[in-house]
């Protein structure tokens, strides 16, 4: 027979307290900033993809050939960050291109987020988990 150690549940509790939690280590503006703008996985690639490229000028058609997805996916999700000004939606000769328009502190930001999620497990964790809480809260609110 195992003995049964004091204080078990306590334990199991403080297992699960503020400082488990999945931004535990993260600071407070690149925090915001997921929280912001990268709310879908289309989001993030796109972001992820301005990161990388910070000067490029896309369609949506470019970008869902580039990254092989939905066009209806890039639409939204450009949409969407045109509305949040994070980048702009420019008229081109025959449809709409996106730029990244972010100040310098935001494209500081999210390429700090893109180079810490290509090296580090955890931190992609934590993105997942924000894009599926956000997810989940844009679904609730549907129903």
């Amino acid at each position: 027979m195992i003995p049964r150690r004091s204080g078990y549940r306590s334990e199991a509790i403080s297992a699960h307290s503020e400082e488990n939690a999945p931004s535990r280590g993260v600071d407070s503006e690149t925090l915001d900033f997921i929280q912001t703008y990268i709310t879908s996985y289309t989001k993030w690639e796109v972001l992820k993809y301005f990161a990388e490229n910070p000067s490029t000028v896309e369609t949506v058609r470019g970008f869902a050939r580039r990254l092989n997805k939905d066009q209806r996916q890039f639409s939204e999700a450009l949409t969407s960050l045109a509305r949040t000004g994070i980048v702009s939606n420019g008229k081109g000769p025959e449809e709409a291109s996106y730029s990244l328009t972010a100040d310098a502190a935001q494209k500081a930001v999210l390429q700090k987020i893109a180079d810490t999620a290509r090296t580090n497990n955890r931190f992609r964790l934590l993105l997942n988990y924000h894009i599926t809480k956000a997810s989940l809260a844009k679904y609730k609110t549907r129903s």
